[in-house]
């Protein structure tokens, strides 16, 4: 039963930049602008309690090159140094399988783009195949695509979160 705010207790509600991006009279409600979707993006790979695979992907994992074993493998390790209760493998996989998804678009091709699945954040390009299969890679290095406000954005708030 929702409660006053309107949301269940414990429910999800949006942030405060869910809701100045995609309130009816937001700066982007219909998520047309790219600059949205990276800053979509920082907050799903800076958010360590609600996003956990997704923080310790882009904060943890520095191999270049990656399957999803080697993936899981680094990610077990890493749950493991950090004291947390060991989720199931299978819990894991799937996780990461939806990690991999959110940045990699699939393979169907429709004739019609806004027909496929993928996610939006597939757009950054951040995790490409590369040519073998089931192997994958992180596009690091210069992102001429981000825009700086963006960067100043996630750079401030990287820095009002470590003062916490």
């Amino acid at each position: 039963m929702p409660t006053k705010g309107g949301t269940r207790r414990g429910g999800l509600r949006p942030s405060e930049l869910g809701e100045a991006l995609f309130r009816d009279d937001g700066c982007d409600p219909y998520l047309e602008d790219p600059t949205t979707l990276w800053l979509v993006h920082w907050a799903v790979a800076s958010n360590e309690q609600r996003a956990t695979t997704w923080f310790w992907g882009f904060s943890y994992f520095h191999e270049p090159e990656f399957t999803k074993e080697t993936l899981l493998s680094a990610l077990l390790n890493w749950v493991s140094t950090v004291g947390w209760k060991r989720p199931s493998p299978s819990s894991l996989r799937r996780d990461l399988d939806c990690f991999v998804r959110t940045y990699l678009p699939s393979r169907q091709s429709a004739s019609v783009p806004e027909d496929t699945l993928d996610c939006p954040l597939v757009e950054l390009n951040l995790i490409c195949e590369t040519g073998a299969r089931h192997m994958y890679r992180f596009a690091r290095g210069a992102q001429p695509q981000l825009p700086d406000p963006v960067l100043f954005y996630a750079t401030l708030d990287y820095c009002t979160r470590s003062r916490r």
